[in-house]
């Protein structure tokens, strides 16, 4: 629902998974001490971040994981239809542990848009825009779906992505790289 507020989140835990699924959208911020979302002392891949937002996904600070992978997914509830603004929008870090199976999974139901000061550091990043990541009362059922046509993929050429990039669209327009 386009009157949910956007919810500002910063949170940190030592080990374990860190999941956060949101009705309406998210905001990555610094609140207090806690700067971003973080997991700062894993030792298995299977410790994972994952945030979920019924669009839009902002990114203003960093989202780090010692070990494991992150998940971003800006999307809508399963069997809604996606609309343009399920965008995600990196400013920042995001980076996936040291584990070469860990990754970060960006879906946006519409954009993604990977800005100047952003960086992506995992072993393999995948950018998946104009498909949903289906979801259901707060349960991953492990789908994707088609997302909002006019989705599109920005990547400043300012940005730094040490990465092996993996770039798909369900339904999307188009890629971008900004010089």
């Amino acid at each position: 629902d386009a009157s949910d507020p956007v919810q500002e989140v910063a949170a940190t835990t030592t080990t374990g998974s860190l999941s956060i699924i949101n009705t309406g959208g998210l905001r990555i911020v610094t609140l207090g001490d806690v700067e971003g979302v973080s997991i700062t002392g894993s030792t298995s891949p299977d410790d994972a971040i994952l945030l979920v937002a019924k669009s839009p996904i902002t990114v203003d600070a960093p989202i780090t994981n010692s070990f494991g992978s992150v998940t971003l997914a800006a999307t809508a509830a399963l069997g809604e239809e996606a609309v343009a603004t399920d965008n995600i929008v990196v400013n920042a870090i995001i980076s996936s542990g040291t584990d070469a199976t860990t990754t970060i999974d960006l879906y946006a139901g519409g954009s993604i848009t990977i800005n100047a000061d952003a960086e992506l550091s995992a072993d393999t990043t995948n950018l998946v825009f104009s498909t949903n990541y289906d979801y259901s009362d707060g349960v991953e059922t492990g789908t994707i779906s088609t997302g909002f046509s006019g989705g599109t993929l920005s990547i400043s050429d300012s940005s730094t992505i040490s990465a092996s990039i993996m770039v798909s669209s369900a339904g999307g327009e188009g890629v971008s790289i900004e010089n």
